[in-house]
This record gives structure tokens, C-alpha cells and sequence, in this order.
């Protein structure tokens, strides 16, 4: 493992701190902005949210920025999980598949 200078560490904890900014925004607009895109793509409306816990605990703990139980207007009941990103992350795809099989 490399050695981690101060200036290095706390760019590290900058991003952290930005990264949870982000999520807390997202998180607080959700309803308004992000299910009415979730109605449009999926082609659905939305009957009721109910809130799922954000904390997947396992042997191993993972947070999700979004995780809820999406009933429609038919009846029809899914799980919604969202992810936001500040970047690009090519490894994204691997961590909602660890999700997933949590």
C-alpha cells in the first residue's frame, strides 16, 4: 500500500466530505426530481414510496445513496436503487452488482 502524504489524505477527505455534499442534495430532491424521471423512463406512475434502509448490512456494509420500495398505480411493487456520482466511475458497475447480490 502506498504512503500517504498530509496533502494526499486530506484531498482524499475533501472528496469524501464533496462526495457526501452531493449525496445529501440528492437525497433531499429526490422525490421532486429523480421519481418523476424514474415515471418517464420507466413508463409508470407512482403510487406510494415507502423508504428502505440505506445501510445493506452484510459481512460486508454497504451505504446506498437511494434505496426504495416503488409501488405503481397498478399495484405493481419493485425495488429502486440509485447511485449518484460527482465522476465517471468505470468501476460503478461492479459495485451495483455487489449491491445487487446483497
Amino acid at each position: 500500500m502506498k504512503n500517504q502524504t498530509p496533502k494526499s489524505s486530506s484531498r482524499q477527505l475533501d472528496r469524501k466530505r464533496e462526495g457526501n455534499f452531493y449525496d445529501k442534495i440528492m437525497r433531499e430532491n429526490l422525490k421532486q426530481i429523480f421519481l418523476p424521471l424514474v415515471e418517464k423512463q420507466l413508463q409508470i406512475k407512482i403510487k406510494s414510496v415507502k423508504p428502505l434502509s440505506d445501510k445493506q448490512e452484510t459481512t460486508l456494509e454497504r451505504e446506498t445513496d437511494a434505496f426504495l420500495l416503488i409501488e405503481t398505480d397498478t399495484g405493481e411493487k419493485f425495488i429502486l436503487h440509485l447511485e449518484f456520482q460527482v465522476k465517471d466511475d468505470p468501476d460503478m458497475i461492479y459495485r451495483m452488482i455487489e449491491h445487487h447480490g446483497h
